[in-house]
């Protein structure tokens, strides 16, 4: 974040092994969140070619070349992302935090670790790339073009209503989860603080902010089980709940966890 905390000028810096692992970590969960949304993007590129292909057939030519609801599809998907990414960061740095026993933190340092690993509160996040919309166009002129077909001016002007409000939601998303991340770094310095000069009461309340850290982790935790379970359901609706969970328990975002807690867990 931009505001530097004067409070937060005396205090060390973190260990360089502790920071180390915590910029690994953090570089390691990104790889995976770009993985997860080219499996998104597959997912959504496959749909449109087939919904294309549907329309063409049964002669719907101006609803083949006017699929405006699919990227407002990747705009949903690129709003989920926005909003569980700040807190996955938070959640990572907290909990090597915790691990490693670091007593107190600087705010300003782990301000600037969430900034480059998420984006400031005046950044623009960078899931705004996710929803190009003339990417999109373009990705349907080539489609509809296989078939001697041309896109029309309903898709230019949706699409361009469409990228406007998507943007202005993602933006606005952003700054929303990132404020929310810089008040969970406000409340754990102060917490970091009490426990060193109070023995007694600062454990309390350090405690007390360390479970609001991991209530955030774990709530992220949920969210991308409840997007696996919307991606997967999309492609077998006829399955049993028992069967999504199971699957979802095999995946990396499971985090160990067994399959009926996910089932508990996997619906808003």
């Amino acid at each position: 974040m931009e505001k530097k905390d004067d409070n937060n000028t005396s205090a060390p810096k973190l260990p360089e092994e502790v920071r180390s692992i915590i910029i690994r970590k953090l570089r390691h969960l990104r790889v995976e969140q770009k993985e997860r949304w080219v499996d998104v993007a597959v997912a959504t590129s496959s749909k449109l070619s087939e919904e294309i292909l549907a329309d063409i057939n049964a002669r719907r030519l101006a609803k083949a070349v006017s699929k405006v609801s699919v990227y407002q599809e990747i705009v949903t998907n690129a709003m989920a992302m926005t909003k569980e990414w700040p807190a996955i960061v938070w959640g990572a740095i907290t909990s090597i935090l915790e691990k490693a026993q670091v007593a107190v933190v600087d705010g300003q340092e782990l301000n600037d670790i969430v900034d480059e690993h998420a984006w400031g509160i005046r950044q623009h996040p960078f899931t705004l790339a996710y929803i190009d919309a003339q990417r999109f166009h373009d990705h349907v002129q080539r489609t509809v073009g296989r078939y001697g077909l041309k896109t029309q001016s309903s898709l230019d002007h949706g699409l361009l209503l469409a990228a406007a409000a998507g943007e202005s939601g993602v933006r606005t998303r952003a700054r929303q989860e990132r404020e929310r991340i810089g008040i969970a770094i406000d409340e754990y310095v102060i917490a970091s603080r009490q426990s060193a000069s109070s023995a007694v009461p600062g454990r309390h309340t350090s405690s007390c902010i360390k479970r609001e850290a991991g209530k955030l982790a774990t709530q992220a935790m949920y969210e991308k089980w409840q997007k696996a379970y919307r991606d997967l359901l999309k492609k077998h609706p006829d399955m049993p709940d028992v069967w999504f969970s199971r699957k979802i328990a095999k995946m990396d975002i499971a985090q160990g966890r067994d399959s009926e807690t996910i089932r508990k867990n996997m619906k808003k």
